[in-house]
C-alpha cells in the first residue's frame, strides 16, 4: 500500500514530487492477469494507482540468472522456506574483506530479535540467511556532510530531507541480490558508524551496524518493515496531522484515534479499571518539553552568533555551561512527573493520547514501550500480538 499525499501539501515539496522505483514481488502467473496496486486516500479508502497487464509469455520479460558470485549464509534453519517465515540480512557499504564482519553482525543482530518477543517463544518458526556482495567503499552517502561512496545499494541518509532518515536508492539490485534465496522480509545492514535507519512494510529494513544505539533502531525499524507498526512518539510543538487524521481510524494496529472509547481496537488486552483515555502526566510534560526547546533554540542561536564574531572555544563552552544546566533542571522536572505516573502506569495497557507524529487525536497504548521509545528493546502486548498475526500467516 501507498499513503496518498495530503492534499495541504505544497506541490512543489519532496513529500509530493521524489518518485521512489519500486519493486513489487507476486507468484509467477501461469496465464494473463491484470497487476493492481492500491492506494489509501485521506478517507483510508482503496484506489488504483497502478494497473498493468502482464501476460507470463511477452517476450520482454527479463529471465536473468542470480549473481553466483554472492556469498550465502545459513544463520538459523528451521525447515522448508514455505513452513517457515525467512528473514534475509543483506549487506552494504561492506567491502570484500569486510565478509567476517558482516557475517558477525547479521548474527549479532539475529540474537538481538529473538531476545524479544514474540519472536523469542517462535523461534522454531524461522530460517534466517546472509547475502553478502561487497562494495567498492565502506560506508553509506551522507549529502549534508558532503560524503559519497561507491556502495552496491547506494543508501543515503537525509531521504526526505530527514538527516537520520536512511533509505536505499537501488531497490532493483537489492531484489537482484535477494533472489538467490527465499525470504519473506529483507533486513539491509549499512556498515558505518552513524546513527540512523528506515523501515518500510512489506519492502525492506536499513539500519546502520555500529552505533551505540544500532540495537534499539534496528528493532524499532523492523517494527514498520515487518509488522506494519505505527510510530508512536510525537513532538508537543510540530504536531503532523496529515499521516494519522484524529476524526479517521488508522489502519496501522497499534495506534488508534479513539473514535469509540466503547470498543478501542485492543480492547481484549485493557487492564482491568484503566481509565479511557489514560492521564498520564502529558500536558505537564509536553509544557516541560517546549520550555526545553526553546532554551535550546536560544543556546544554537547565542552560540551561532558568537562563532560569526569569531569567539574563543572557551567562550562558546561557558554559554553551552550556562544554558545546560537549565536543561538538565528541566529534565529533573520531568522525569519527577514520569515518575510520580510510571508506579501507577508502568506496564499496563491503556489508550494515552499521544502518537503517530501528533500530540492529540492520536492514541498508543502504554505509558513507555515499543515504538514509543526507541531506548526499549520491546513492542508491548499489542504490537505483539499483531507481529505475532503476520508470524502465523507466514508459517504453518
Amino acid at each position: 500500500m501507498i499513503r496518498r499525499p495530503p492534499r495541504s501539501t505544497p506541490s512543489n515539496s519532496s513529500a509530493a514530487s521524489d518518485v521512489y522505483k519500486r519493486q513489487v514481488l507476486i507468484p509467477y502467473p501461469k496465464r494473463l492477469i491484470w497487476f493492481v496496486i492500491e492506494g489509501r486516500d485521506e478517507h483510508n479508502i482503496l484506489y488504483p494507482v497502478f494497473v498493468r497487464r502482464i501476460d507470463p509469455f511477452d517476450v520482454n520479460i527479463i529471465k536473468e540468472n542470480p549473481n553466483k558470485n554472492d556469498r550465502i549464509f545459513t544463520i538459523i534453519k528451521n525447515g522448508d522456506p514455505h513452513d517457515k517465515v525467512d528473514f534475509l540480512f543483506i549487506a552494504e557499504g561492506y567491502k570484500v574483506e569486510d565478509f567476517d564482519k558482516f557475517k558477525k553482525d547479521a548474527k549479532r543482530f539475529t540474537g538481538v530479535l529473538f531476545r524479544v518477543e514474540p519472536y523469542k517463544s517462535h523461534k522454531d518458526k524461522f530460517n534466517v540467511y546472509g547475502i553478502f556482495r561487497p562494495s567498492m567503499e565502506r560506508g553509506v552517502d551522507q549529502p549534508t556532510k558532503g560524503i559519497f561512496k561507491n556502495t552496491v545499494l547506494s543508501a543515503s541518509y537525509n531521504a526526505l530531507d530527514s538527516p537520520r532518515y536512511l533509505l536505499i536508492d537501488d531497490t532493483k539490485t537489492l531484489r537482484d541480490i535477494a533472489s538467490s534465496v527465499p525470504y519473506d522480509a529483507l533486513i539491509v545492514i549499512a556498515n558505518t558508524t552513524r546513527y540512523g535507519g528506515g523501515g518500510i512494510y512489506n519492502n525492506y529494513t536499513i539500519f546502520t551496524s555500529d552505533d551505540e544505539r544500532s540495537e534499539s533502531i534496528f528493532m524499532h525499524e523492523f517494527g514498520h518493515g515487518f509488522g506494519n507498526l505505527a510510530d508512536e512518539y510525537y513532538n508537543p510543538k510540530d504536531t503532523f496531522s496529515y499521516f494519522f487524521p484524529p476524526d479517521r481510524e488508522p489502519h496501522e494496529p497499534n495506534i488508534t484515534a479513539l473514535l469509540d472509547p466503547e470498543n478501542v481496537k485492543w480492547k481484549h488486552l485493557l487492564s482491568p479499571g484503566i481509565k479511557i483515555p489514560t492521564k498520564w502526566g502529558k500536558e505537564e510534560i509536553e509544557e516541560l518539553q517546549i520550555e526545553r526547546q526553546d532554551i535550546s533554540r536560544k543556546m544554537n542561536s547565542e552560540i551561532s552568533k558568537l562563532k560569526n564574531k569569531g569567539a574563543s572555544e572557551q567562550e562558546l563552552e561557558n554559554i553551552r555551561r550556562k544554558f545546560g544546566e537549565k536543561i538538565k533542571k528541566i529534565n529533573e522536572k520531568i522525569n519527577q512527573v514520569r515518575d510520580k505516573y510510571r508506579s501507577e502506569l508502568e506496564g499496563k495497557i491503556g489508550v494515552f493520547e499521544g502518537a503517530g507524529y501528533t500530540s492529540k487525536g492520536i492514541y498508543r497504548s502504554e505509558f513507555n514501550i515499543g515504538m514509543f521509545n526507541g531506548k526499549k528493546n520491546s513492542y508491548g502486548p499489542v504490537s505483539e500480538e499483531a507481529i505475532l498475526k503476520i508470524i502465523n500467516h507466514l508459517s504453518n
